[in-house]
């Protein structure tokens, strides 16, 4: 869903040889913090949230929504 101030983009297929087979890159430049709807059939882990950047995070999104902080940037992966 179109969201105002909220750019994001997948890339797919293990993309410029990426480790990762899909991964979801949300930038929301609103102030505010916005609720974002994600595909449900793939198990994301959170590999960036907020101020933490875990590549090797073994943290996972738990149901078709997750919180994005206002002017931050989530990057979700699925291996």
């Amino acid at each position: 869903d179109y969201q105002p101030g909220v750019a994001s983009y997948v890339l797919v297929n293990h993309a410029n040889c990426d480790v990762w087979r899909t991964i979801l890159l949300v930038f929301n430049g609103n102030r505010s913090e916005i609720t974002f709807k994600l595909m449900p059939h793939i198990n994301w882990r959170i590999v960036a949230h907020d101020d933490a950047i875990d590549m090797n995070s073994a943290r996972f999104v738990e149901g078709t929504e997750i919180k994005v902080s206002g002017i931050s940037m989530l990057m979700l992966v699925e291996d």
